[in-house]
């Protein structure tokens, strides 16, 4: 049994089943983890929150001092949410419990503020239709239930931390809220003070907002401000309408996605507007490949003096361990990027390469997570990590001969160029990550591309006695693999991919490796790996060359068919 919180009025206790009570300042037990609790929070006024096992999995709810339980353990998650209340999750929808465990609200809603003044805003979610777009319902509720603003009177609530002038004083006033006509602020009863009628901008008579000073407004460091018209009416940017509900959103509630899209502090900053024209346009160059293209020609330019015939042996992890030495890589290139495989000119060569081989497959789905990058023969499975030059960790104690040695260094550059990249349909599932994650670490694969791709055949011809995770992932890739799914499609999916050396002549994957894995319980002999090592080094010494150099010639009748263009 072990102490593992000390503040508060108790200390938390946790014994060898993971199960919490309290200890009071003298060393007594107060609740024993005995009890069952496994979730004991802090004290506060002789309450905490508490959790129990169920047959449904945990289940929270509130205990006092001595352990007993005030309220049933029903809740899928309690939390404290001010003034002395709590919010109960009912798995997507929530309530407000009362220090008693009694409850506040008559209904369970999709959203809960925070108490503050005795009061809390509520909602619902209603789930878009092919109508109509998601919409949000609001009401203001007392915590002794009374609705004080019924829900969906207007189309938004929020709590207001301002004071504003009044009357030469100063009042602060409880929720803005507004509607398609118009917006108020509502006092802590709900009484509305009209503000600015959308519908009529023009019309001053019930405009109750003080428009004097932009001093503490959106505008007040904005270059356009000297264009604001009198009776603050607009500015050169913003007709009086939207100028206005602009200035009112960020005055009272500061809602960042409706901020204004104008604003510049001077004439070399971006606007909202223009920062987000950019990156559309950056957008659609990513999804038609002009984005890839670009990338690839500066690249060939800058770092292959203009020869792409040397791209089959550019070492892409090269410029990553350059920071090491106090060289930072080119952040065009390789922005972001703990690997080689991971890097932009990586994914924009992949992207152009493979287009015709997966679904939609562009530099953009990178970014949006459709695809994911990975290495044909990952390096490290056999021969562990690198520790230095001609160190590998799984291998160092063999006294390997010096020409080994030398093809190992060798292949390890080989295995970080074009040639050892690949990309596949990033979907996943709760069991493997992705395609990329199950060939790098499944637990049948271990980075070996021969047994990945006798795991995939298996889960297009027979999938009733194939691996589960690896049907599951082709389920879920159903809509990329789909073409590839009757025969002789595998066989077509492996050449697009200029995986043929994985092929027999009868079109089915081959075994090619052993296997060895150096990270398995039961190290691999010597002799294993005597075998092994020699085995993968030929393989690699092929394959990867001429698999870089097959990319580069279908990266330059790309290129050049763009040109030409």
């Amino acid at each position: 049994m072990r102490i593992v919180d000390e503040e508060g009025r108790f200390k938390t206790i946790e014994d060898e089943d993971r199960y919490y009570g309290t200890m009071d300042k003298d060393g007594n037990i107060v609740i024993s983890p005995s009890m069952g609790f496994r979730v004991l929070g802090r004290f506060y006024d002789d309450i905490a929150v508490a959790a129990i096992d169920t047959p449904t999995g945990l289940r929270y709810g509130l205990v006092n001092d001595k352990g007993e339980p005030i309220c049933d353990f029903r809740y899928t998650f309690l939390e404290d949410w001010g003034e002395g209340y709590y919010r109960a999750s009912y798995s997507s929808k929530y309530n407000i419990v009362r220090r008693d465990g009694t409850e506040v609200l008559k209904d369970r809603y999709s959203h809960l503020s925070k108490v503050r003044h005795g009061l809390v805003i509520a909602g619902n979610t209603i789930p878009k239709t092919k109508e109509t777009p998601t919409r949000y319902t609001y009401a203001v509720i007392r915590v002794d239930g009374e609705t004080i603003v019924p829900e969906g009177k207007y189309d938004l609530i929020r709590r207001v931390d301002r004071y504003i002038a009044k009357n030469e004083g100063l009042e602060l006033v409880g929720f803005y809220a507004e509607t398609l006509d118009c917006c108020y602020l509502l006092d802590f009863d709900g009484s509305e003070l009209n503000l600015v009628d959308w519908e009529n901008p023009l019309d001053d008579s019930d405009d109750t907002f003080p428009w004097e000073d932009v001093k503490y407004t959106i505008c007040h460091n904005c270059i356009f401000r000297d264009t604001i018209l009198p009776n603050q009416g607009g500015c050169s940017q913003l007709e009086k309408r939207a100028f206005r509900k602009t200035i009112i959103h960020d005055w009272f509630i500061g809602l960042k996605d409706i901020a204004c899209q104008y604003k510049k502090t001077s004439l070399d900053d971006r606007s909202l507007k223009e920062y987000r024209e950019e990156q559309e346009m950056l957008r659609l160059m990513k999804e038609n490949d002009t984005f890839a293209i670009d990338l690839i020609n500066d690249f060939v330019n800058e770092k292959l003096q203009g020869d792409i015939d040397k791209l089959p042996y550019y070492d892409f992890s090269a410029p990553l361990r350059q920071p090491h030495y106090g060289v930072e890589p080119e952040e065009k290139y390789f922005a972001d990027s703990n690997s080689a495989k991971d890097t932009p000119i990586v994914k924009a060569i992949l992207s152009l390469v493979f287009k015709d081989a997966w679904n939609e497959l562009n530099y953009q789905a990178f970014e949006q997570l459709k695809y994911r990058t990975c290495l044909v023969n990952p390096f490290v499975s056999l021969f562990g990590a690198r520790i230095a030059e001609n160190n590998y960790k799984a291998v160092s104690q063999f006294g390997l001969s010096p020409e080994l040695c030398r093809r190992i260094e060798s292949v390890f550059t080989l295995h970080q160029t074009i040639g050892n990249m690949l990309v596949l349909p990033n979907k996943h599932d709760a069991t493997y990550d992705n395609l990329a994650f199950y060939l790098e670490r499944g637990s049948r694969i271990r980075g070996y591309m021969d047994k990945f791709l006798i795991e995939l055949d298996d889960a297009f011809a027979q999938p009733r006695y194939a691996d589960a995770g690896m049907v599951q992932l082709v389920r879920k890739c159903k809509k990329e693999l789909l073409r590839y799914s009757r025969y002789p499609g595998f066989t077509l999916m492996c050449r697009r991919l200029m995986l043929d050396d994985f092929l027999g002549d009868d079109g089915k994957p081959r075994k090619i490796f052993d296997g060895i894995y150096c990270g398995s319980r039961k190290q691999p002999t010597e002799d294993e790996y005597r075998h092994a090592i020699p085995q993968y080094l030929q393989f690699c010494e092929n394959f990867i060359p001429r698999r870089g150099q097959r990319i580069t010639e279908r990266l330059k009748e790309i290129l050049n068919q763009a040109a030409n263009q």
